[in-house]
């Protein structure tokens, strides 16, 4: 059912969200991000693409291969470090 999200969107939907929430609701928001994202990194096959056309051109808005997923656990590990130094952060403009 969720193999078709792509991971980024939990870090989009976070963004829009992020400033309508109250202070409680934003810290466990701030956590939950990225680690939704690695969740949906996790679930996605070997085989998962998600091409797209554009002026001619075809655009590969995911690709799950064995590079794409390494990178991808990086970059949502280093997300979660980040949000969690932001926590000790109270103003709204650093989260």
């Amino acid at each position: 059912m969720i193999e078709w999200l792509h991971p980024s969107l939990a870090f989009f939907a976070a963004a829009l969200l992020l400033p309508l929430c109250p202070v409680p609701v934003r810290r466990i928001l701030l956590l939950a991000a990225p680690l939704l994202s690695f969740a949906l990194l996790w679930r996605l096959s070997p085989q998962a693409h998600l091409p797209y056309e554009l002026f001619g051109f075809e655009l590969n808005l995911l690709r799950a291969d064995a590079l794409a997923r390494a990178f991808g656990i990086i970059f949502t590990l280093n997300a979660l470090a980040a949000f969690l130094f932001a926590l000790t952060r109270g103003s709204l403009g650093q989260h």
